[in-house]
């Protein structure tokens, strides 16, 4: 089987465009807008309701979360985590780090502060 995917002449491209480019003097807004963070899963919501601000290794942050196959930390708990931006590398351009720690980031904690259940 053999698939050809042809790419559209220049000329038909500029034809078909419907968008105007942005102008420089467009006003944008200079009120930053609050992250509004949420969590993709329950394992996640537990990770950060028992996670700090400290760095700590995948294997303690299984034992905070009481889990003791990595495997299973790794993929339901850590890697969705990392997607979500809730924890933060502590080597983020080398994830297969040795000595690599995670902890929680800023966004995380501020959705930690605010959903966190209330202690009368």
């Amino acid at each position: 089987v053999i698939v050809t995917f042809k790419r559209p002449s220049k000329a038909s491209s500029e034809k078909d465009a419907n968008t105007t480019p942005v102008s420089n003097k467009q006003h944008t807004s200079t009120i930053p807008v609050p992250h509004q963070f949420h969590t993709s899963s329950i394992p996640v919501q537990t990770l950060i309701e028992k996670g700090t601000d400290e760095f700590m290794t995948a294997l303690e942050l299984a034992d905070l979360c009481s889990l003791k196959n990595i495997r299973h930390f790794r993929k339901f708990y850590l890697n969705p985590a990392l997607a979500d931006g809730a924890i933060e590398r502590l080597y983020p351009d080398t994830p297969n780090h040795p000595q690599q720690k995670y902890r929680l980031t800023e966004a995380a904690k501020e959705w930690k502060k605010n959903n966190s259940p209330k202690q009368s």
